[in-house]
């Protein structure tokens, strides 16, 4: 059973109603877009077919499959175009309702909050991004010596003039000597 059948407790009667509503008039006018789009895409073959009869159509073979495409095409096309439109204009019913559940946001989030620790720790001279949550002093070691020879190569590149490139060209700094140690 879908959502549509069993909403929130959240939301009034009204709300309910005009969910449907908006929901409806969506279905509707795609439906209506399929019906427009259809007759479209058969009005503009058939007018391709008396073009080519006249001579304004030379290399243009439009049989049976090219009319199953435009009526198909155009059904598609207008039912995307017509339940769109539609949304947009129905959009500004569904605003009340997407305020109902939402959450105070006066403060800041969680993860808010955890970038402001860490723009702190990088500007009190921590410039690990909190390497040491991962785990051991072996791993943070690893993640630490990873991030001086990432950060060593990409000033090489850049100053030799090889770009940011993520292949290297097989050039990796030598993190023990800093120098260029030929991709070994």
């Amino acid at each position: 059973m879908t959502r549509a059948f069993t909403p929130p407790e959240t939301l009034s009667k009204d709300d309910i109603r005009t969910l449907g509503d908006v929901r409806r008039d969506i279905w509707t006018n795609s439906f209506q877009g399929i019906a427009f789009g259809s007759g479209s895409g058969l009005v503009l073959h058939t007018t391709g077919q008396w073009m080519k009869r006249f001579g304004y159509l030379k290399t243009a073979k439009l049989g049976r499959n090219t009319m199953m495409l435009s009526i198909l095409g155009g059904g598609a096309l207008g039912s995307f175009l017509f339940a769109v439109k539609t949304g947009k204009e129905e959009v500004h019913n569904l605003h009340p309702i997407f305020r109902v559940g939402a959450m105070d946001t006066s403060g800041k989030s969680n993860y808010n909050e955890r970038a402001l620790q860490r723009k702190h720790a990088n500007d009190n001279g921590d410039d690990d991004d909190n390497i040491t949550k991962f785990g051991n002093d072996e791993t943070t070691k690893e993640l630490r010596d990873m991030r001086v020879v990432r950060r060593r190569t990409l000033m090489d590149s850049l100053r030799h003039g090889r770009g940011l490139s993520d292949s290297h060209g097989g050039h990796w700094v030598d993190h023990q000597h800093g120098g260029d140690n030929g991709g070994k």
